[in-house]
């Protein structure tokens, strides 16, 4: 019987290029979203020469990345990503897009590379495995392959390009019962999977990536006081830092906080340390 998946091992992108903001209001962002990609690279030009003041450069090159990769200049993708990263070694989704720009350009090693840097950093991005399935794919490592796979439908069990890769690769070993039964998993999750609920979930799922979390230790009227407890906790090696909060009922506020986080779960983890080192009760705190 002829698969209906035969063929190269496709790099199917359910694997996307992911835009964050700079600010409330990001023009580099909206336009990189509307696909103006040539006025998203001038906008976050701007930025990055300091034509236009954000709170963090490495968004800015990582975007202005994620532009020239959706124009197919992967060379200057690259460079732009690898300057983020720079910037934020810790920088998860950098490295993510990175590898995908890897990728295109065959670099399977340095691809493998960022999306096991990424998946450190992330690790509940599913999209990072299903990246690093394929890119082992691609090299014939198919055990590593079906392996990232795997945890790919562990982590989003309606991944219907998982399990359709997957088949792929148990087709061409000839272990032909498991590759019918991922065929038809394939099959069925995309034939479920109706255009409003792909987008809504799509578009769930780019906020939750797009949102920075903090560890926040407490909030001020006093910037004196929100002073020192940043003081307080620099000296126990945090990397704590006041930002400032305009309200409508309270007027400015003053909050201490701790770190920049890609991932929830990752600040959720230094917040119970703190909290149990401290005694404290710190919250999470996003924008």
């Amino acid at each position: 019987m002829k698969s209906k998946f035969s063929g190269v091992f496709a790099f199917m992108l359910a694997v996307s290029l992911v835009f964050v903001c700079s600010g409330a209001t990001d023009p580099c962002k909206e336009y990189a979203v509307n696909k103006e990609y040539d006025k998203a690279i001038e906008e976050c030009t701007k930025q990055i020469n300091g034509e236009i003041a954000v709170k963090y450069l490495e968004y800015s090159y990582s975007n202005r990345g994620a532009a020239y990769a959706n124009k197919k200049q992967y060379d200057e993708a690259i460079s732009n990503y690898t300057k983020a990263i720079e910037l934020n070694p810790g920088y998860a989704t950098a490295y993510y897009n990175r590898a995908i720009a890897y990728t295109k350009k065959k670099q399977y090693d340095e691809a493998i590379s960022d999306y096991t840097k990424a998946i450190e950093l992330w690790p509940g991005n599913s999209s990072a495995y299903l990246g690093r399935g394929a890119a082992y794919a691609d090299k014939k490592q198919y055990d590593e392959a079906i392996s990232d796979y795997t945890k790919a439908i562990e982590l989003n069990p309606k991944d219907s390009v998982a399990y359709a890769n997957r088949a792929m690769i148990y087709e061409s070993r000839n272990q032909l019962d498991q590759a019918a039964s991922d065929r038809n998993k394939a099959v069925e999750l995309s034939a479920k999977a109706s255009l409003p609920a792909a987008l809504e979930s799509q578009s769930a799922a780019n906020q939750a990536r797009n949102a920075i979390y903090h560890v926040q230790l407490g909030v001020f009227k006093n910037i004196n006081n929100a002073a020192a407890l940043t003081k307080r906790f620099k000296e126990k090696g945090y990397n704590a830092f006041v930002m400032k909060s305009p309200t409508k009922v309270n007027g400015t506020l003053y909050r201490v906080l701790i770190g920049r986080f890609d991932d929830r779960h990752e600040s959720e983890e230094v917040a119970a340390k703190i909290g149990r080192e401290e005694k404290i009760a710190p919250v999470i705190f996003s924008e």
